[in-house]
C-alpha cells in the first residue's frame, strides 16, 4: 500500500469518516436550507493575505480528492443529533430533517489549484454542488489543505536556503505522530528530500535517511558503567571511554553509513571519543552530528579537529530546531556542514516560534466563502459581503488568478 493510500484511508476513517467534521452552525443553518434541495451552490476556497507572507506550495489534494468521496452523515452522528435539545426542553432539530441526512452522500465538485504549484493569496479551488454538501465540507478540506501547504512550502524554503548544496533530511515522524507525521514524509519525498519515516521509504522504495538517538547512546553509557561498576563517571577519562563503548556498539551493528551524535555530553567530550571510535574501526561513509549549541561555530571546531586527526573523510551534519533561515544563514556563513536533519520546523507554525532571526510565516489562513447560487430554473445569483471592516468585505470586479506555467510550454499561462 503507497503511503498515499494509507494516508487516504487513516482519513476516510478518521477525520472524513463523518460529517461532522465542522462546526455546529453548519447542522442548524443546514435545516433552514432543506427548502432549498434543487440549489446549486459554489464556494470559494480562499488563501487569505495579511502582507507578511511569501510564496506557498500547494499541496494535500492527493489525499483529500479521494478520501471525501465516500464522507456521510453517518448514523452514529444522527443519533447523537437527535438527542440535542433547546432552552425549552424540545428536540433541537427536527427529527425529519435528520434522518433525510442519514447515510446521505455529499455529491461535490472541486475545481483546484494542483499540488505542487506555486501559490500566492487568492482563489485555491471552486467547490460546487448541493446547499447541504458544499457548506459541510470545507472545514475538513481546509484543515488538511493547510497542513499539506505548510510542509510542502517549508521544504521549498529550505531547498532554496540551502542553494541546493546541502543533504537534508526530514527527521520530524516522532514529533509530528499520526496522519501529519506520514503527511510530512509523503510530501518530502515527493518533492526529493530524504525521510527517516520507514513507511514512506518503504512504500516508495527509497533509503531511509537517520543517524542515531540520545536515548540509544545513554542506555548503551549506561551498560558500559554496569559492565565495569569500578568506573567513575566523575572522570573525564573514564566518561569517554563509556561513549566510545557506545560509540564502537553502534558501528559494529552499523559499519557503513551511518552517524555519531555528539552531544550526549560537553562537544569537547563527545567528538574526542567519536575520533577515537572512527579511528579504531574506520567504517565507511560517516558523519558526526551536532544537536545542540552554537551549530554554526561548532561545526568549524568540529572540522578542525575531525582534520587534525586525519579524519577527512567524516562529514558533519547538524540538527537542533532548524529553520530555514537558519539554514541559509550557515551557507551564508561558510559553515563545513555536509547536511542537516529537519524535525520540528515541519509543526504547524514551528517557522515562526524557534528562537533566533525572524522567518516569515507560511501562509494558511484559508477561508470558503460563498460564491454562486443556481435556482432550479438555472438562474445564477452571485453574492457579495459588505462589511465595515474592509478585509471582510468582497471586492469589487471579477476575481482573477493567474498560473504561471513553463514559459517552453505552449500556454504560457491560463486565468481562472
Amino acid at each position: 500500500m503507497s503511503v498515499t493510500d494509507r494516508i487516504v484511508n487513516y482519513l476516510k476513517n478518521g477525520e472524513f469518516a463523518s460529517a461532522n467534521l465542522t462546526d455546529f452552525y453548519q447542522l442548524t443553518t443546514g435545516a433552514a436550507l432543506t427548502d432549498m434541495e434543487g440549489w446549486a451552490t459554489t464556494g470559494n476556497m480562499v488563501l487569505r493575505g495579511k502582507g507578511t507572507e511569501t510564496y506557498g506550495i500547494m499541496a494535500g489534494w492527493r489525499y483529500i480528492l479521494p478520501a471525501i468521496a465516500d464522507m456521510r452523515y453517518d448514523d452514529a452522528f444522527i443519533d447523537w443529533a437527535q438527542q440535542l435539545t433547546n432552552s425549552l426542553g424540545q428536540p433541537k432539530l427536527d427529527a425529519g430533517y435528520l434522518n433525510r441526512l442519514r447515510g446521505l452522500p455529499l455529491p461535490i465538485t472541486i475545481d483546484a489549484i494542483p499540488d505542487g504549484s506555486v501559490i500566492f493569496p487568492g482563489p485555491l479551488a471552486r467547490i460546487t454542488g448541493p446547499a447541504l454538501a458544499t457548506k459541510w465540507v470545507d472545514t475538513a478540506i481546509n484543515d488538511i489543505t493547510r497542513r499539506g501547504i505548510s510542509v510542502a512550502t517549508k521544504v521549498a524554503r529550505l531547498v532554496w536556503a540551502s542553494g541546493g548544496k546541502l543533504a537534508l533530511a526530514d527527521n520530524s515522524m516522532r514529533r509530528s505522530g499520526d496522519v501529519l507525521g506520514l503527511m510530512v514524509g509523503d510530501i518530502c519525498n515527493a518533492m526529493g528530500m530524504p525521510t527517516s519515516n520507514m513507511a514512506v521509504a518503504q512504500a516508495n522504495g527509497t533509503k531511509p535517511a537517520g543517524t542515531m538517538d540520545h536515548w540509544f547512546l545513554s542506555l548503551k553509557v549506561v551498560q558500559y558503567y554496569d559492565a565495569y561498576p569500578q568506573a567513575n563517571p566523575l572522570d573525564r577519562t573514564t566518561r569517554i571511554d563509556a561513549l566510545v563503548y557506545a560509540y564502537r556498539s553502534f558501528i559494529q551493528a552499523n559499519p557503513a553509513d551511518g552517524a555519531l551524535l555528539l552531544d550526549l555530553a560537553p562537544l569537547e567530550e563527545g567528538l574526542e571519543a567519536a575520533i577515537i571510535a572512527l579511528q579504531q574501526t574506520a567504517p565507511h561513509n560517516y558523519a558526526v552530528r551536532n544537536d545542540s549549541g552554537n551549530l554554526g561555530t561548532s561545526a568549524v571546531y568540529i572540522r578542525t579537529k575531525l582534520d587534525k586527526a586525519g579524519l577527512g573523510q567524516i562529514r558533519i551534519l547538524l540538527s537542533g530546531g532548524l529553520r530555514a533561515v537558519n539554514i541559509f544563514n550557515l551557507v551564508e556563513e561558510g559553515r563545513p556542514f555536509f547536511g542537516a536533519g529537519i524535525g520540528e520546523y515541519f509543526q504547524p507554525h514551528a517557522e515562526t516560534k524557534s528562537k533566533g532571526p525572524h522567518e516569515a510565516p507560511v501562509n494558511t489562513e484559508i477561508v470558503t466563502k460563498f460564491g454562486s447560487g443556481t435556482s432550479p430554473s438555472g438562474k445564477m445569483y452571485n453574492s457579495i459581503k459588505i462589511s465595515d471592516e474592509p478585509a471582510k468585505a468582497s471586492r469589487g470586479g471579477k476575481l482573477d488568478l493567474w498560473v504561471l506555467t513553463d514559459p517552453d510550454a505552449e500556454g504560457r499561462e491560463a486565468r481562472i
